[in-house]
């Protein structure tokens, strides 16, 4: 028996198996290449966030939740294309969607003047620490601003007349 052969036969197994389990955990290449480029709080095509306040409420606009509403209030500079969508993600990696959308949270506006506009999520109130807030025109392959959201205000109740829920 040629233990060169045994030898060589085993570390070429073994070398498959480590590529495969690699190949694992490594991104899908076409994962990474149509991923979102994300810009702070101002991004090409989207516009400028500033002035993001979080409040964590029991009742808004006098609906209750089984978690918590948590408002986010914000100043909104659009650039060139109208929001799609925005998302909190936890720190924990859930994702969760606003109550409204972002293309009716903001007074009526234009393209290069400010507005104040609001958001509303539903979620567990442990979640709203170090989360993140994300804002994109498009779901890939597009700029997307990211938020890290403050610390938030706590109340029992929340009014926004503008907002509907």
């Amino acid at each position: 028996m040629n233990f060169g052969r045994v030898w060589t036969t085993a570390a070429a197994l073994a070398l498959l198996v480590l590529g495969m389990q690699l190949r694992d955990v490594l991104p899908n290449a076409a994962d990474r290449a149509a991923e979102s480029f994300d810009y702070a709080n101002s991004a090409p095509i989207i516009g400028d966030v500033e002035d993001v306040q979080v409040t964590v409420a029991e009742s808004f606009n006098g609906a209750t939740s089984n978690a918590r509403w948590v408002v986010v209030d914000y100043q909104f500079t659009q650039d060139q294309e109208a929001l799609l969508g925005a998302e909190i993600e936890a720190a924990g990696g859930n994702l969760y969607a606003p109550e409204n959308t972002p293309g009716n949270a903001c007074e009526l506006t234009y393209p290069g003047l400010r507005s104040p506009c609001t958001l509303v999520f539903e979620m567990p109130e442990d979640e709203v620490e170090a989360a993140t807030l994300y804002f994109y025109v498009g779901n890939r392959m597009g700029p997307r601003v990211v938020v890290q959201l403050p610390e938030a205000q706590r109340q029992s109740r929340v009014t926004r007349e503008a907002v509907w829920s």
